[in-house]
């Protein structure tokens, strides 16, 4: 029996999914990621974890054209709970109201994250929203090919190394099965989230009981982090400045294998991939960007398509160039590289505590005048004038210096 190697294992637990003999269970490693663990009494070796993996084996997928669209929901109150634009929640809730379910990624009561699976609305919340860690995919494969089996319709969504991995599994595709996959920026260690966790708890001596990685109260473009606490306290931590997303977006704690992710390029392994535009430019009135969230969506298969077309009705979209895609997200063309400075940041992180991690590792990001106003106090009115202002008189500060360079020089 072989499985890949622990440096490019993405965790997607395919191989203990497919285990007959229950040979493999889950186990982390030292920085706290989802690996397989080997039970060697119990193996027979038969292969079948072999052929599932993603990484030892090439999953393919039937295609059509790639069409990629800017679009948001109509439902304001679903996409201002959204991360981005709410167009999982509108594939989602088309599949539960058609007697299917939806398996996606959602927070546990210890704050750690799973998948699971869900077969009505008022569960779909769960599911809603970025989560920046790995979810532990537990029996979920094994789970869809039961309900496959049923003949009832089914929506996964998760990383590309996931539904690559229920590919894997299944070793073929169903008719009543569509994946959704998300542009992703690598995986974070758990064991620095629960750092991080243990500390704001610290600070505000309460418990959580609710997270938020993406609120969206002042801006969707620089969003904040929101945890609430028994107390009732309540703590926003803008992008440029909370703790776990600095150490997360500076690359040092992720997986190991997301530094040469194969799935990091436009040819999706999923029925539909979702992602946040960033970068997004109207080119007209009616595409005009509020700062209320806006997702990107490449149609993949004629099984996305027509998941869309279905739900088309209940969103605004705008076709764009698959070009304009692809620069919307470094993710899309090539994996994050691995920092000079990662093996320094794990030293530190088992000899430091986290304000020391912090001070060294997550500190604050600087902010430009537009980004201070609008993190701080959202795109209203008032900020949108003056970063016009603001962008007005840079113009002209280096039009004058350009003015004079030709002058004088």
């Amino acid at each position: 029996m072989k499985l890949c190697e622990s440096s490019v294992c993405t965790g997607c637990l395919a191989c203990v999914n497919s285990c007959p003999k229950m040979a493999l269970s889950i186990s982390k490693d030292d920085e706290g990621f989802y690996v397989p663990s080997l039970l060697v009494e119990k193996c027979i070796e038969c292969g079948t974890c072999e052929r599932s993996c993603p990484i030892l084996n090439v999953i393919e997928k039937k295609r059509v054209k790639q069409y990629g669209y800017a679009i948001w929901s109509r439902n304001k109150i679903l996409r201002k709970e959204s991360s981005s634009g709410g167009i999982f929640s509108e594939l989602a809730l088309y599949i539960l109201k058609s007697g299917g379910v939806v398996f996606g990624a959602a927070f546990t009561s210890n704050f750690t994250v799973s998948h699971i699976m869900i077969d009505k609305e008022d569960d779909l919340a769960k599911l809603r929203g970025s989560k920046y860690l790995q979810s532990n995919i537990h029996e979920s494969y094994k789970a869809v090919r039961s309900v496959l089996k049923e003949g009832r319709m089914v929506l996964f969504s998760g990383a590309p190394c996931q539904v690559a991995g229920l590919y894997g599994y299944l070793q073929r595709d169903y008719s009543n099965l569509v994946t959704c996959d998300f542009v992703c920026h690598g995986v974070p260690s758990p064991n620095v989230f629960l750092k991080y966790k243990e500390w704001l708890e610290n600070c505000y001596k309460s418990s959580f009981i609710s997270y938020t990685f993406r609120d969206k109260r002042n801006s969707w473009s620089w969003y904040n982090t929101k945890a609430i606490f028994e107390s009732g306290e309540v703590y926003f931590g803008n992008w440029f400045k909370d703790p776990f997303m600095r150490l997360f977006l500076r690359d040092n704690i992720l997986r190991k294998s997301c530094y040469q992710c194969r799935f990091a390029n436009m040819e999706r392994v999923s029925d539909i991939t979702l992602a946040d535009f960033w970068g997004y430019v109207a080119t007209c009135k009616e595409e005009k960007n509020t700062d209320e969230g806006i997702s990107m969506l490449l149609i993949n298969t004629s099984k996305g398509r027509n998941l869309v077309d279905l739900v088309k009705n209940q969103t605004i979209c705008f076709e764009r160039d698959s070009i304009v895609i692809s620069k919307s997200q470094k993710s899309l063309s090539s994996a994050w590289n691995e920092p000079v400075t990662r093996s320094e940041f794990w030293l530190d992180f088992q000899n430091m505590n986290f304000d020391e991690i912090i001070a060294k590792w997550g500190y604050p990001e600087r902010r430009n005048f537009p980004q201070y106003l609008i993190s701080e106090y959202g795109s209203n009115t008032v900020v949108k004038s003056l970063c016009w202002v603001y962008y007005r008189i840079n113009i002209v500060f280096f039009k004058l210096i350009s003015f004079f360079n030709r002058r004088f020089t």
